[in-house]
């Protein structure tokens, strides 16, 4: 039997942070990688959640995160904030050059 319309869902996000840290990339880059992958999760939440046109999803407030113990999900504003310094001080591990590299698609 299918379930109810507008029956409760739930999104399971995990990110290993102990695969991150043992990359050994050093303090930075786990701040880097660790700050995209909340970004990332956080941009899927507050934004426009329609996988199918009759299909409005909304995420529950306040939003439960289990682990670490006393995490709150920072916005994507704030997020969007903290990347580019982030990002910047790991320049070194992006291809060697600190110069952006352009790429074009063409079909």
């Amino acid at each position: 039997m299918p379930p109810p319309p507008y029956a409760a869902r739930f999104a399971f996000f995990s990110l290993d942070l102990h695969q991150i840290r043992g990359c050994g990339l050093g303090a930075a880059a786990k701040r880097m990688l660790v700050l995209l992958a909340v970004f990332k999760i956080a941009a899927l939440l507050e934004g426009d959640l329609r996988p199918r046109t009759t299909c409005d999803l909304v995420p529950a407030s306040p939003l439960r995160v289990k682990r670490p113990a006393g995490f709150t999900m920072p916005s994507v504003a704030a997020l969007r904030a903290e990347l580019p310094s982030a990002i910047a001080t790991c320049k070194d591990l992006f291809a060697g050059s600190s110069t952006p590299t352009t790429a074009t698609f063409s079909s």
